[in-house]
């Protein structure tokens, strides 16, 4: 039974021993730099000073042998053999020699084992990294999980390298959506336009002969009108969507009251324009919040439009706020939205198909989500369950947001 004690603490000795220089590196590695090089320097000094004694040992014995032989045959040391003499001249130069060669190569060894620990494995990374971001390659993932200063500068290139990389995927995607507006927009232009081609032939073709009567003169001209002005409409539209990309949310101090009054006077001509029943409902506590009125009255300007196009009879706009959002709510007593336009009625130039040929362009639900977004919130669609449509446009109270909040 003793033995097997004997053999089991020989075993734990062992392997404690074979574990404890890999121990040593790893702490190393994850120690900070100054930890590192002074622990490093220790090592160093113990190093020289166990080389030095060793090497001082074996030439101070031989040094003492010398002295020895001198006294027993009572002679001075120019009365040594001359091979006896010679070697006790190298050992003292050996001696004097060590001294220096043991602490350069101390240096020398302190120098390697603190690049190859320290440096070596983030230097290649970082220099990999470095040339694949040159070459325009984003795609990879920079990786160096020692906690010291080198792994934080590994991970301040990595998240540098995930910012340009969500960068150039934001600026292809607006390089890819800057084409798709002007598909879009030589495609809506190109059938008002050829209307009026049409109607510029007749006139040029029949007028000159005299044979079109003042009535079909003037209701012709009406429509060519009637399609100049949707021309410029929709001109303006795209000017306004592509101006999006330059505006950014300005929050300050308004008073609940303030901007409830705002809303009334933007919205109230509003209804009575479309002889449609327009209902404000403000239910903010009475105070103050943060939030630009200018982006809340657009967002609310394009919603209330928008739901005038649908509503039978009546439009209800909701102002509530909590903590953190203010929530604008308009819900008309329309159709509501299908299944395609609930996920796809915030996209740029999405047409419903009852409404393909009118003056709507597809941007109003588009245009208020990206005001949302540049105000840390976001617009959802829904249906009321009584029936028509509902849409929910959040702002963040807590600041200017230049990047959309996560819609849960």
């Amino acid at each position: 039974m003793g033995k097997l004690n004997l053999q089991g603490a020989a075993k734990r000795l062992r392997d404690a021993l074979l574990c404890a220089p890999k121990q040593l590196l790893g702490w190393l590695r994850n120690s900070p730099i100054r930890v590192c090089l002074f622990a490093l320097t220790v090592l160093t000094v113990l190093f020289y000073i166990a080389s030095l004694a060793i090497v001082l040992q074996f030439t101070e014995e031989f040094i003492y042998s010398v002295y020895a032989y001198v006294d027993a045959h009572d002679i001075v040391l120019a009365q040594l053999p001359e091979d006896l003499y010679r070697r006790l001249q190298m050992a003292d130069f050996i001696r004097i020699f060590a001294t220096y060669f043991l602490a350069l190569l101390a240096i020398f060894f302190e120098v390697i084992a603190f690049y190859n620990l320290k440096l070596k494995i983030p230097l290649r990374l970082l220099r990999d990294a470095a040339a694949r971001m040159a070459h325009n390659d984003l795609g990879f993932t920079l990786s160096y999980p020692s906690r010291d200063e080198m792994g934080d500068l590994c991970r301040m290139f990595e998240s540098t390298r995930a910012q340009l990389e969500e960068n150039h995927r934001e600026l292809w995607r607006a390089i890819e959506e800057r084409k798709r507006l002007n598909a879009a927009f030589a495609h809506d232009l190109r059938t008002p336009l050829t209307v009026l081609r049409g109607y510029v032939d007749f006139l040029a073709a029949y007028v000159p002969q005299g044979k079109v009567r003042e009535e079909k003169l003037l209701s012709t001209l009406s429509t060519m009108s009637s399609h100049i002005t949707r021309l410029e409409n929709y001109v303006d539209t795209m000017n306004e969507a592509q101006r999006l990309e330059d505006i950014s949310a300005l929050p300050r101090r308004i008073t609940t009251q303030e901007l409830t009054d705002a809303l009334f006077e933007e919205l109230s001509l509003l209804g009575k324009q479309q002889k449609i029943t327009l209902q404000l409902h403000p239910e903010l506590y009475s105070g103050t919040i943060r939030v630009d009125p200018g982006i809340v009255l657009r967002v609310a300007d394009n919603l209330v439009s928008n739901a005038l196009g649908y509503a039978k009879t009546t439009v209800c706009l909701t102002l509530r706020a909590d903590a953190r959002f203010l929530y604008l709510t308009v819900e008309d007593d329309g159709r509501g939205f299908t299944k395609e336009e609930l996920s796809q009625a915030t996209k740029a130039f999405f047409k419903d198909k009852n409404h393909e040929n009118s003056a709507h362009f597809g941007l109003g639900l588009n245009i208020c989500q990206t005001l949302c977004e540049r105000h840390g919130g976001w617009l959802s669609l829904q249906n009321h369950p009584a029936g028509g449509a509902r849409v929910t446009a959040r702002f963040s109270l807590r600041a200017a947001a230049s990047l959309p909040a996560s819609n849960p």
